[in-house]
C-alpha cells in the first residue's frame, strides 16, 4: 500500500499538468506571462521558485519594452530614408530645372546691362577742357563740377538738370580728366551737342563736347588716330629726305 508522502508527491506533479493542459504547445507572450501567473498566485509554489518568476516577468517586461522602442525607431529610420530619398528626387529635380536654363539667363542679364549701357550713352556727353576743383574734400569737388556743368549748360539754353555728373578716369595731377554728363532724355543730349557751336562765345570757349562713345567707337577713333599720326610722319620723313637728297647748287654770277 503506497504512502502518504507518495500520494501526495502525485498529487503536486500533477497540478502542473493542470496548467499545461489548457494549452501546452502555444507559447505567445500572452500565454507565458498567465502560466507565470498562475505558478505566482499558487501559495504551494516555493519561494525560490516565485524570486525567479518575479525575476523573469521584470525581465521580460524590460525585453518587450526594448522590443518596443527597437520597433518604433525602425519606424523612424524607415521614415527618414524615405524622406531622404524624396528629398534627393526632388533637388535632383531642381538642379536640373536651373542648370539648363542657368546660361540663358546669364545671356539675358548680360544683354538687360548692355542695353542700359547702350541707353544711359545715348543720353550721355562727355566735354573735355572743364578744369578740375581744388578743393580738398571730394564731395565738394563733385558738388564743384556738378555747378560748372550746370552753368555752361545755362549758357547753351538747355532747360533740364542732368541726371549725374562725374569725372572719368583716376585723379592724377597737372592732367584735366574729362566731364561725363547723363541727362534724363537723349533729347536734351543731342540739342547740347547742337548747341556745343557757341561755347567759344561763353566764359567755356576752351571746352569741347561730344557724344559718349562706347568701347569700340573709342577703340575705331583711336586706331584712326594713330593712323594719320603714322601717315603724317611717313609724309614729313619723305619731305626731309627729298629735300636733303637734291644737290646744292652755287648761284651762277
Amino acid at each position: 500500500m503506497p504512502s502518504a508522502a507518495a500520494s501526495q508527491l502525485q498529487k503536486r506533479t500533477r497540478r502542473p499538468t493542470a496548467v499545461e493542459s489548457e494549452d501546452s504547445t502555444d507559447g505567445t507572450p500572452d500565454n507565458v506571462a498567465k502560466a507565470l501567473e498562475q505558478l505566482r498566485a499558487d501559495k504551494k509554489t516555493p519561494v525560490f521558485l516565485k524570486t525567479l518568476i518575479n525575476h523573469m516577468v521584470a525581465v521580460q517586461e524590460k525585453l518587450s519594452s526594448v522590443l518596443l522602442e527597437n520597433q518604433e525607431l525602425h519606424q523612424q529610420v524607415n521614415n527618414l530614408r524615405d524622406e531622404n530619398n524624396t528629398l534627393k528626387r526632388a533637388l535632383a529635380e531642381a538642379e536640373n530645372r536651373l542648370s539648363s536654363p542657368a546660361s540663358a539667363r546669364e545671356i539675358n542679364l548680360s544683354t538687360m546691362a548692355s542695353d542700359f549701357e547702350e541707353k544711359e550713352r545715348l543720353r550721355s556727353i562727355v566735354i573735355h577742357g572743364i578744369s578740375e576743383s581744388t578743393a580738398p574734400k571730394s564731395i565738394e569737388r563733385a558738388n564743384d563740377d556738378y555747378d560748372v556743368i550746370c552753368d555752361l549748360l545755362d549758357h547753351l539754353g538747355i532747360e533740364c538738370v542732368p541726371q549725374s555728373v562725374y569725372r572719368l578716369g583716376r585723379k592724377e595731377p597737372n592732367k584735366c580728366r574729362l566731364v561725363k554728363v547723363v541727362f534724363p532724355y537723349s533729347f536734351f543730349q543731342k540739342l547740347t551737342i547742337k548747341r556745343a557751336t557757341r561755347l567759344p562765345s561763353t566764359p567755356y570757349r576752351d571746352a569741347f563736347i561730344r557724344p559718349s562713345l562706347s568701347k569700340e567707337e573709342r577703340d575705331r577713333n583711336r586706331e584712326a588716330r594713330r593712323a594719320r599720326c603714322s601717315s603724317s610722319q611717313v609724309k614729313t620723313s619723305s619731305t626731309q629726305h627729298n629735300q636733303s637728297s637734291q644737290p646744292n647748287r652755287m648761284p651762277v654770277n
